[in-house]
């Protein structure tokens, strides 16, 4: 998976695989293990597609006051950022190569992103919060996931943030934006 995230899948040789993993480059010892480089590739993605606990399982508290509710948050979005380089590699493929191999993104959608998502909106749908009308918890989960990955997927071309924003400001900012919104009244 390190090869394939740094190098992406096409440009992986199976030579390359084999001398990674302590086999004779291209002599096939990959096949006595998987029948083929894409079968390589759906055992990886299914190793790394295993939930972990400690990454992003948050509740929220029962009725906070800002502060709180934005160190809450700031929590959540830092969560979202250490699962996003702790599946690095996995991420790295999920954008560059898995439009082409249709069931893998597809495995993928299932067994990560809809289940993130679905974690998401559950917290954001507690009742706790006063979405403004238009502003659906599916939807509100939709766009803090999106603006979290931006930020990890755009660091991670350039090794840091373009505009110079550090992990530190985004966090604070993602926070005070998400508690700004969870706690406004319905127009």
């Amino acid at each position: 998976m390190r090869l394939f995230g740094e190098q992406g899948y096409a440009a992986t040789s199976v030579a390359q695989i084999e001398a990674a993993a302590g086999l004779s480059p291209g002599a096939g010892g990959l096949y006595a293990h998987y029948r083929s480089k894409e079968a390589l590739l759906r055992a990886g993605l299914e190793a790394l597609l295993t939930p972990d606990p400690d990454l992003g399982d948050h509740e929220p508290a029962d009725h906070p006051d800002e502060p709180a509710l934005v160190e809450e948050l700031e929590g959540v979005v830092r969560a979202g950022l250490a699962r996003l380089r702790h599946d690095r590699d996995y991420n790295r493929v999920l954008v560059r190569d898995l439009r082409g191999l249709p069931d893998l993104l597809e495995m993928s959608a299932d067994r990560e992103l809809r289940p993130l998502h679905d974690r998401l909106e559950a917290y954001v749908s507690s009742p706790r919060f006063r979405l403004p009308d238009g502003a659906t918890p599916r939807a509100v989960a939709a766009v803090l996931i999106g603006a979290t990955a931006n930020f990890w997927l755009l660091s991670d071309v350039f090794g840091s943030y373009p505009a110079g924003v550090t992990e530190e400001e985004f966090v604070a900012a993602l926070a005070r934006l998400a508690a700004a919104l969870l706690t406004m009244e319905a127009s």
